[in-house]
């Protein structure tokens, strides 16, 4: 396979985290050792050449993490975009089913509108302390008063900790 001037191929790997980022993450791995292949008779052009495992997931990332349109599967006929989603399932088989129920859950609350991170909402509001569905997702938020609340969607775990008769077969749903 050959690939333009410049470019490095690595290996994309799971990073398991450390204390203060405990997520695991794609990262990008050793590199492939290039080959040098000449595009003229005369041996002035050249391009990287890479002989690469076919099913492995590589990336043309310069940095830690490889992003959207930098990952891709080695095929027979070549590398074959893959996005991020489909590149985590490669790498990690084992965790592909649990990846499936987040990500069906992380639609349900995108499509809730309901924020990621903890938010300060100010204004009137019917927010509760605790978690409480909200159409086909639910929301997590403490310190309710009258005026204010700080809110986020609800992690799986809490949805199911609900106990709500048929929670675990609404959480399962996959998109």
């Amino acid at each position: 396979m050959v690939l333009r001037a410049g470019t490095t191929v690595r290996r994309v790997d799971v990073w398991a985290g450390t204390r203060t980022q405990t997520a695991e993450r794609l990262v990008t791995g050793r590199p492939f050792p290039s080959e040098t292949h000449y595009l003229d008779a005369e041996r002035t052009r050249w391009q990287p050449a890479f002989t690469l495992p076919v099913g492995e997931v590589v990336t043309t990332a310069r940095g830690r993490e490889p992003a959207e349109g930098t990952l891709f599967l080695v095929g027979p006929a070549g590398l074959e975009p893959i996005g991020y989603a489909h590149a985590w399932d490669r790498v990690d088989p084992a965790g592909a089913a649990e990846r499936a129920l987040d990500r069906g859950h992380a639609a349900r609350a995108d499509a809730a509108g309901l924020p990621r991170e903890l938010t300060r909402f100010v204004g009137a509001h019917g927010l509760r302390d605790g978690v409480h569905r909200v159409g086909e997702s639910a929301y997590f938020a403490e310190r309710c008063t009258a005026r204010q609340a700080y809110w986020r969607r609800a992690t799986r775990a809490e949805v199911e900790a609900l106990g709500e008769p048929g929670a675990r077969a609404q959480v399962d749903t996959c998109m």
